[in-house]
Parts: C-alpha cells; structure tokens; sequence
C-alpha cells in the first residue's frame, strides 16, 4: 500500500508541538495517548480525532482558526466581544464539520477501493 501523504492537519500538528517546545513524548502525557500515536499523526500514518483536536485547544490553547485553516495566530486569542466570540464559535463549528465531512470521504473512498479490490479478486 502506498505511503499516504502528509497533510495540513499533521503538519500544523507538528509546527504547533514545537512552537510549544514539546517533544512527542511529552505532548502525548498531555493528550493522554502513546509517543507512537503522536509520531504516527505526524507523519501522516493516521489522522488526529476530533476530540485530540479539542484536547489541543482544552489544555494547550491551540487555535481552531489556526488548526484548519493555517490563518491567524496558532494560539487562542480571547474576542474582545460577543459578536466576535460568536462568529469565531460559528466558523470554528463550521471548519470541524469540514474535518469531519473530508474524514468520512476519505474512509468512503478507501472503503469503496477496497470493495472493488475485493470484488475483482475473487473468481467465481
């Protein structure tokens, strides 16, 4: 199976890790997972969760705008405002549902190849 590429989110996973000064072993007490989970999320072998995601935000203060975007600042940046604090609640629900829609394509299009594999492999 060809090694799959690294993506936006793995690679601003890293910038962020670093930019805190964290080794892979100490972000992953943080998250509550293995160092091998973070190497793999670094390097594109799996993809970090939603609730990882929250983590990140929850105990690290890492910027949702920032995360699935690569705009803004890579830490949260209290809104001076209401208005403000809603719209950034508003596009940051918005970018997770794109998360989440582009996680679910990407498995059914892994799951749709794999069917075909299997359809075309087995003689009758």
């Amino acid at each position: 199976m060809p090694k799959r590429p690294v993506t936006d989110y793995a690679k601003r996973f890293k910038i962020f890790r670093k930019y805190k000064d964290l080794t892979q072993i100490q972000i992953a007490d943080v998250l509550g997972v293995t160092q091998p989970a973070v190497q793999k999320w670094e390097s594109g072998a799996t993809d970090l969760s939603i609730e990882i995601i929250q983590k990140l935000r929850d105990k690290l203060n890492m910027s949702l705008e920032w995360f699935f975007t690569g705009k803004g600042t890579k830490e949260f940046v209290a809104a001076k405002s209401s208005i403000m604090k809603d719209m950034a609640t508003i596009l940051t629900d918005s970018e997770m549902t794109k998360f989440r829609l582009q996680t679910l394509e990407e498995n059914y299009k892994k799951l749709h190849a794999e069917f075909h594999a299997f359809k075309h492999g087995v003689k009758d």
